[in-house]
């Protein structure tokens, strides 16, 4: 017989709630297991890292942690600092972010000392195509989108729309002529990861002269 789900409490230090597992999909919802069954860690929110299993569930916001001792829990991403698991011979960290409107779990490509790089899958639903018989098929795309936070501020999608106003706004502060470059060539949406090293580079040699 399966194990109940359980998921946890608003303060980590208490006993874990009874529940059980409920994996579904609705509408155009997607089913993200990437690391699906992957042996990695539960970071809490008070820095304890909790061994087991980790499946990551619909929506990005939610996963499956499988304890040690078997016991399956459903853990939202509000409630908890993120988790690891191994991909390629790397620890891969997914960290909980509030994005102003809703919690999401997002991998950290980059880290430094004054902008930090995430990415997170998203779903879009596509116009329907005809399929078979006639009959119309929805399909959905799943997509990678990224997400930048300066530090103390929540994380900003950038998209290759809004890639060159928003990231100019961001660099302006503290990286005025890196700003200036944004949209020129070596500068584009496809170096995101580029430029934020070089800004977190401008950021630490301030720090040091101070």
């Amino acid at each position: 017989m399966d194990k109940p789900l359980r998921t946890f409490s608003h303060s980590l230090h208490s006993s874990f709630l009874r529940g059980m597992l409920l994996i579904f999909f609705v509408g155009s919802s997607v089913f993200l297991s990437a690391h699906n069954n992957a042996r990695g860690f539960l970071v809490t929110k008070n820095g304890m890292k909790l061994t087991g299993i980790i499946s990551q569930v619909f929506g990005g916001n939610e996963i499956i942690f499988i304890n040690d001792f078997g016991t399956p829990y459903k853990i939202h991403a509000a409630l908890v600092y993120g988790f690891v698991v191994p991909a390629q011979g790397k620890s891969i960290f997914y960290a909980s972010k509030f994005n102003g409107k809703n919690w999401r779990f997002m991998r950290l490509l980059h880290q430094g000392e004054g902008m930090n790089l995430y990415s997170a899958p998203i779903s879009r639903l596509l116009p329907p195509k005809a399929g078979q018989f006639g009959l119309i098929r929805p399909e959905v795309s799943l997509n990678n989108a990224y997400f930048v936070e300066l530090k103390g501020r929540l994380p900003v999608e950038i998209s290759r729309s809004n890639f060159k106003k928003s990231m100019r706004r961001l660099l302006k502060k503290e990286a005025p002529e890196l700003s200036q470059l944004i949209g020129k060539k070596g500068y584009r949406f496809k170096n995101l990861e580029e430029i934020i090293e070089l800004y977190n580079k401008v950021v630490q040699k301030k720090l040091i002269s101070m």
